[in-house]
């Protein structure tokens, strides 16, 4: 764990408590319990000496500002706080006064008397509505589809699974065909098509790069989810193609997935088209290929 800034929330510790605070809010957490909940879930830091502080100073202030500040973690926070142990780990800091000066207006908030108990709006989770089997086509509008000439040209995807993104939206999971082109290919054309392994470039896969680089992969990341929170920000330059294909069954499958935001979608795909154009990642698995002199 570590701080980067002096304020309340510049540290990992008090942010990982207010957001977890925050969250069971929003899931309908009940104040008395959450409390209880609280000090279970992050009892590592309540024990740790230089911890513990941090701990009371979040909990203490986030609870304020929603109106539900408890007695019991109100005098544990002015505690720590009149202890002085996180002050001292600042007093070889040229930031030490302004550490203080934090400290010190937190102490002066938490004996105010705090705001009345304020209305928290659950999640609103996402769920998306593409059917498994999905087959959509993206035509590229970036600017970086400009610089590499591929402004206007498609690549093709398929929904293959879903999966849960924080807080709880459910969203694609898309395997990519290794294809580019002007026209829209016809789907009986798509069945011959091969998948694009994700993210990982083609080095990986080559027998001599744990000899030079580190672990070589074994298996092949295919999964690529598409990180979004409302229909608005899915690519507007989408097109259906339908849902007759069968989901391919490959080999030597990666369980993990890559994660991917739609605004970086283009990017992405641009990106591992050029590495995997002319490499066939099977070949490389099994040795057909032994090196590859520059990155791909």
């Amino acid at each position: 764990m570590g701080a980067w800034g002096v304020k309340l929330y510049q540290d990992d510790i008090t942010i990982e408590v207010k957001e977890y605070y925050i969250d069971r809010l929003k899931r309908g957490a009940k104040d008395d319990e959450l409390t209880q909940e609280m000090f279970q879930t992050f009892k590592e830091y309540m024990d740790d000496v230089d911890d513990s502080g941090l701990f009371w100073f979040a909990l203490a202030d986030v609870q304020w500002d929603y109106g539900r500040l408890e007695e019991f973690v109100r005098e544990n926070a002015l505690y720590h706080i009149r202890l002085g142990h996180d002050l001292s780990k600042w007093i070889d800091s040229d930031k030490y006064n302004n550490r203080k000066k934090i400290l010190s207006e937190l102490e002066i908030k938490l004996q105010m008397n705090q705001p009345k108990i304020k209305k928290v709006l659950g999640y609103r989770f996402y769920r998306c509505d593409w059917n498994i089997g999905d087959v959509f086509a993206i035509k590229f509008e970036s600017e970086e589809s400009k610089i590499s000439n591929s402004f206007g040209k498609y690549m093709i995807f398929q929904k293959v699974d879903n999966t849960i993104s924080y807080p709880g939206h459910t969203v694609p999971v898309v395997r990519v065909f290794k294809w580019m082109g002007d026209i829209l290919p016809k789907i009986d054309i798509i069945h011959e098509l091969t998948v694009m392994p994700s993210f990982f470039s083609p080095v990986v896969y080559v027998k001599n790069y744990s000899k030079q680089r580190g672990q070589r992969r074994k298996t092949i990341l295919y999964n690529m989810s598409i990180d979004y929170t409302a229909k608005r920000f899915v690519h507007k330059n989408l097109v259906y193609l339908g849902n007759s294909l069968p989901i391919r069954i490959l080999d030597r499958i990666d369980s993990n997935t890559r994660n991917i935001y739609w605004k970086h979608l283009e990017d992405e795909l641009l990106r591992t088209y050029s590495s995997w154009k002319d490499f066939n990642v099977y070949d490389l698995l099994d040795e057909k290929i032994i090196s590859i002199e520059k990155d791909s």
